[in-house]
């Protein structure tokens, strides 16, 4: 298993603004996927970390704006934030410094202030706060895999050959292969999906 400084410097090969973007496309697909599969245990923090700074995108707006509780719920709901995820991420946000809101009488949040003004701010938090959330290997891994696919997909071998050059695989260690081709298949949906937006 690769140290965290290994796995943290192969993560800083891809920027923030870069793996903000996939975690947010990684949420989504994730959010297709049955809350009970196996995989997703896989992906903890790159769920967490998209549904966040999807919501943020959705609230930032040009000046420090006061967004009522139930635009809020609104907005949750448009970026596929359960309603049992919404006070989590919130909080995230405001560990992050880019909301602030006062808590009612049973710990519910009220009214929301964002001092989130881009798309491209939100982006970058959301990969602050992946990093913050302690990442599997497996959610590392599928940066850098989402990273090379985009610009030329590969095949399998190819991509086990980059996993094993960053010290995410050794073949010699297959009880990880499963999960490893678990990091690839997210990857290769994701991608396409991206490009097609891209072509779009």
């Amino acid at each position: 298993m690769p140290s965290n400084d290994a796995s943290l410097s192969i993560i800083t090969k891809v920027d923030e603004l870069r793996r903000g973007t996939w975690l947010v496309h990684t949420s989504k697909h994730l959010n297709a996927v049955r809350a009970d599969a196996p995989e997703q245990s896989y992906f903890e923090a790159s769920t967490q970390a998209g549904k966040a700074g999807n919501l943020l995108a959705r609230m930032a707006a040009d000046v420090v704006e006061v967004i009522p509780k139930a635009r809020v719920k609104e907005y949750a709901r448009a970026a596929n934030v359960r309603v049992t995820e919404v006070d989590h991420c919130l909080r995230l946000l405001k560990d992050e410094g880019k909301i602030d809101y006062q808590t009612d009488a049973v710990g519910g949040f009220g009214d929301v202030e964002v001092y989130s003004f881009s798309s491209s701010d939100a982006l970058t938090t959301t990969a602050r706060l992946f990093d913050r959330l302690e990442p599997s290997e497996q959610e590392r891994g599928s940066i850098e895999t989402l990273e090379e696919t985009f610009y030329m997909p590969q095949t399998e071998g190819d991509m086990l050959d980059s996993l094993h050059r960053d010290r995410f695989w050794t073949p010699q260690r297959s009880q990880r292969h499963h999960s490893v081709l678990i990091v690839l298949e997210m990857a290769t949906f994701i991608a396409i999906d991206v490009v097609n937006h891209r072509q779009d």
